[in-house]
């Protein structure tokens, strides 16, 4: 697992949205996750209140911020055509 992000970089090249679950403990806290979108060029998205789970725990708020994050990407990409 410790080489998963030694090319983060490289992610930058697209949009990305990184998901920082307030109470989930297996991925490293908000720390980790503000470091990893800076160093993908992603966005931060923080769910409070929500855990490892999040998508089966808050569904409602999950859908919310990828579908923000989708219809960015859509308007930015409309915008470069």
């Amino acid at each position: 697992m410790r080489n998963w992000g030694k090319d983060l970089e490289k992610a930058a090249a697209r949009p990305g949205l990184v998901i920082a679950a307030e109470k989930d403990p297996y991925v490293g806290g908000k720390p980790l996750a503000r470091r990893s979108a800076e160093r993908a060029g992603a966005r931060l998205a923080e769910l409070p209140g929500c855990g490892h789970w999040w998508m089966c725990e808050n569904p409602e708020l999950g859908a919310d911020v990828l579908d923000r994050f989708f219809a960015e990407v859509e308007r930015h990409a409309s915008a470069n055509r």
